[in-house]
């Protein structure tokens, strides 16, 4: 009799477990813009937000348009938040490393299955706005990140510096003797 309890309860738990298990997907567009320009090669990421963590789910970045499609599945077992992350250095050059915007994206937008049946629309996002206590900073530079002419200018100059020349091999100035 206590055999069969337990096989029973852990029958149970199976199929509970099984249920919980299933993948929940979401997919998101939009339109993002620094100014009057089109944010270019904007890197976007999605997320799932759960009670024990933030998990990688996707990442892709926006076109020449600006626009953007994500897609992405998760399997917890646990209910989670989707969240975009949004890595941009738009109106924020002279700062080292890239801005963060984080979107809390709606638990209704979560549908059932590998692929998302609705997509959540952004719309068109400026990337000028400051948020004043929901935006982060990520100190990685890449090396995609663009360079004032200014800044190519000087670290030519320290190239062409660095080479050597022939009067290098003197210790004091008196000792070179000038041709004219």
């Amino acid at each position: 009799m206590l055999k069969n309890a337990a096989q029973t309860m852990l029958l149970l738990f199976s199929a509970t477990f099984l249920i919980t298990a299933a993948d929940k997907s979401i997919a998101v567009k939009g339109v993002l813009k620094c100014g009057d320009f089109p944010a270019i090669k904007i890197l976007i990421r999605l997320f799932s937000l759960d009670p024990y963590g933030i998990d990688f789910i996707e990442q892709t970045h926006s076109d020449d348009n600006g626009t953007f499609n994500i897609s992405g599945k998760s399997e917890l077992l646990t209910q989670w938040r989707p969240l975009l992350s949004v890595h941009h250095d738009c109106d924020d050059v002279k700062k080292p490393g890239r801005r963060k915007i984080n979107f809390l994206l709606p638990n209704h937008y979560l549908t059932d299955g590998a692929k998302a049946k609705t997509v959540y629309d952004l719309g068109v996002w400026n990337l000028e706005t400051v948020m004043m206590h929901d935006e982060e900073r990520v100190e990685k530079i890449t090396r995609r990140r663009r360079r004032r002419t200014g800044e190519i200018q000087i670290a030519e100059n320290r190239v062409r510096n660095t080479t050597a020349s022939a009067l290098d091999r003197y210790e004091e100035p008196d000792e070179r003797v000038d041709p004219w």
